[in-house]
């Protein structure tokens, strides 16, 4: 009997050394401090926080499981088109000294940049941005008293860089001074380390023509 009871306290006793164990690994996963990577069988469950790195999650694929190395070569393929949508209905914020080219990964970094510009009707909604799957690169020119637009060229990504060319279309001179501005928001799938933003301006030829920017050519 003593041997029996003595049996059911050292299994007690494991399973709550090995519950122990499965909380701190959790802990570890959820606050993706330095130790996750080092366990890659919890890394790989956190993609979005570990598998950014290759050679700490997926240089050992039997210890990493297939979603996690084939979403490390998603975030690192070359994309000719890396697709985005233009988000509507914000504006610069007066206090706000920014101005060139940012990515931005989480609300609070955008909100110090951009305020909310709501308006009545259809499409009056700022444009929802969820920065746990999206991310943003912002454009913000400097000011100017010349009626300006920005519209997005091209954008590509390779392993390491997203690379983006925009338009200036520039046309007639204003009583009051703007801010241009453009925010693409983009999937997390196509962030990169780098960023490499190039653009080309486009005059109007006819000054009183408000159309006129469909004839201009670029600089």
């Amino acid at each position: 009997m003593k041997k029996f009871f003595a049996l059911c306290l050292t299994a007690f006793a494991f399973v709550m050394s090995a519950n122990a164990q499965n909380n701190d690994s959790l802990y570890v996963v959820k606050h993706n401090d330095s130790k996750c990577c080092e366990k890659k069988e919890q890394c790989c469950e956190k993609k979005e926080q570990c598998c950014e790195k290759k050679e700490q999650c997926c240089e050992k694929k039997e210890q990493c499981d297939k979603p996690c190395c084939q979403q490390q070569t998603a975030k690192n393929a070359v994309v000719d088109k890396v697709p985005y949508t233009i988000a509507r209905n914000y504006f610069v914020r007066n206090d706000s000294k920014f101005r060139g080219n940012k990515l931005i990964k989480n609300q609070d970094d955008f909100d110090a940049i951009f305020g909310k510009a709501a308006t009545m009707g259809e499409g009056g909604t700022p444009t929802p941005i969820d920065f746990g799957k999206q991310f943003v690169l912002a454009i913000v020119r400097p000011q100017t008293n010349i009626n300006t637009d920005i519209t997005p060229n091209t954008l590509s990504a390779d392993e390491g860089e997203l690379k983006f060319n925009y338009n200036i279309m520039q046309g007639r001179s204003m009583s009051s001074v703007m801010t241009p501005l453009l925010i693409l928001v983009i999937d997390r799938d196509y962030l990169r380390q780098n960023i490499n933003v190039s653009s080309r301006v486009k005059h109007m030829t006819i000054e009183d023509d408000p159309d006129a920017v469909l004839q201009g050519v670029y600089d």
